[in-house]
């Protein structure tokens, strides 16, 4: 099933593959009878179509007002908030279904701010008239609103026809004003007595003065300045927490904090931030929380803070200069949550379990969806580290969450890029059985690698490669870690 354009759930709603309906033409000598099948209900649907013969088309009626009975909801019918959904930039909406002598096809829903009297939102969305069966009630998310502030939210029925019901459903609500805007390690990468500060900052959207508190679970044999802190933010403040944190002298590796912040006893966010012990290279990408921005060519609702182009410090992302424009999210390296990944598209995307927080994405895939830039060129983009010293060191150890799926010619390289111009290839997947992935996907998987430092090298830096990709998959990335010792694989 494919719908038409515009409405909240795509012209591809959810299910839209177990839906399926046809025709059935029977041609007699005086008529030809078009029946209509729905073949998921394995049922006939709605009346048949006759033509005469002779048929004769400028004797045909076409009229769009053929039907100029509206919908209407019932005189006990009411819109309500689902208040545990309310978001910052969101309110959930419900109601009951309205009834129409042919089909409710869709609602048009607005968002009235009761401040300014502008509309904030205002979309139309399908009454899933496609199901089986059709729900009674129904809950859309109402998004890109603002934070802290009441509306007034108004719902209206439609027909086939563009016939609107008489009687709107209104319901009023109010955008949580708390938010818990990032949570950061700094330094994120720290040795033996050294100490990091978890950087947590939090905004008041709203006018008046709140209350709360920050919880910290540290992992084992760190010690934290505060495993709770209280804090107060007046109308529109904004504050950042200071939290300092010292590993022990046995903590190695990665470490993760998780931050939850509390306004009463209620959860308004929870982080979890990575800090790396003892490395000589470490990256979660999480620091890159507060740069996230919504969708711009997805068709994900303006709520979802979820990808950037810009690199945490140190590392760079760089396009091939014959790479056609795409999707504007996925040109290249992007930085995203998978939340806001698996809603461009799933396709085993959510299966990246190893990938926590924000995670590095180079994606072929959702890259051609906009202007079909394959048909032009190849998807070439490289993101490479922060340099790194390397001198004395003989054998080095990289580790990094693997999530890949191969198609075609599609290249996916990982390279040390030496001081001395040496380059060492030190992982490829592509369609050649001898390759790492020998020509397969790799899912969720922790790579450790080794590399054999020059002995004239003094510093160097990793580079991910994605090239020769048309509209083919994707490839996506996080936990990166780089020593002189062996690493042990979080799987």
């Amino acid at each position: 099933m494919e719908l038409e354009p515009g409405k909240l759930q795509g012209f591809h709603p959810e299910g839209y593959r177990d839906i399926s309906q046809g025709m059935i033409v029977e041609v007699y000598n005086n008529e030809v009878i078009i029946k209509k099948r729905d073949f998921h209900k394995d049922d006939w649907t709605g009346k048949p179509w006759v033509i005469k013969n002779p048929s004769k088309k400028n004797k045909f009626k076409y009229t769009d007002d053929r039907d100029q009975l509206p919908p209407s909801f019932a005189g006990k019918d009411k819109a309500s908030i689902v208040k545990e959904k309310s978001t910052l930039r969101s309110l959930n909406v419900t109601f009951p279904q309205a009834k129409d002598n042919l089909l409710v096809h869709s609602y048009h829903i607005t968002a009235k701010n009761k401040e300014t009297g502008e509309l904030d939102a205002d979309f139309t969305a399908f009454s899933e008239f496609y199901h089986d069966p059709v729900p009674k009630n129904l809950e859309f998310p109402v998004a890109g609103l603002k934070p802290g502030t009441d509306y007034e939210i108004k719902v209206q029925a439609l027909d086939s026809y563009n016939n609107s019901s008489k009687k709107v459903l209104l319901a009023d609500g109010q955008t949580k004003a708390l938010e818990m805007v990032s949570a950061q390690a700094s330094p994120s990468l720290v040795t033996t007595g050294e100490s990091t500060t978890l950087q947590v900052k939090m905004k008041n959207f709203g006018n008046d003065s709140v209350k709360g508190k920050i919880k910290v679970d540290a992992p084992e044999g760190w010690s934290v300045e505060h495993n709770e802190l209280e804090y107060e933010l007046s109308g529109s403040e904004e504050k950042n927490l200071p939290i300092k944190a010292i590993p022990s002298k046995e903590s190695s590796g990665s470490s993760q904090f998780t931050i939850t912040a509390y306004e009463g006893g209620q959860i308004i966010g929870s982080k979890n931030i990575n800090v790396f012990v003892n490395m000589m290279l470490g990256e979660s990408f999480d620091q890159l929380d507060s740069a996230l921005k919504p969708a711009v060519n997805e068709n994900i609702p303006s709520s979802i803070l979820g990808w950037s182009h810009t690199a945490p410090n140190g590392w760079s992302v760089t396009n091939s200069s014959n790479m056609p424009a795409g999707t504007e999210e996925w040109q290249g390296w992007s930085f995203t949550t998978k939340e806001f990944w698996t809603k461009a598209e799933d396709q085993d995307r959510s299966k990246f379990e190893l990938g926590q927080g924000v995670i590095a994405v180079a994606d072929p895939d959702e890259w051609d969806d906009n202007g079909s830039p394959a048909s032009k060129g190849f998807f070439d983009s490289t993101l490479t580290s922060p340099s790194v010293k390397v001198e004395g060191a003989k054998d080095l150890y990289v580790g990094f969450a693997s999530h890949y799926k191969q198609e075609g010619t599609q290249t996916a390289e990982v390279t040390a890029v030496f001081d001395n111009g040496e380059k060492q290839q030190v992982l490829v997947y592509d369609n050649k059985a001898a390759s790492d992935n020998k020509n397969g996907h790799v899912l969720n998987k922790y790579e450790v690698k080794s590399i054999k430092v020059p002995e004239d090298a003094s510093s160097m830096k990793l580079q991910w490669r994605m090239h020769n990709a048309k509209n083919n998959w994707f490839w996506s990335i996080d936990d990166i870690r780089l020593d002189d010792q062996m690493i042990v694989s979080p799987n």
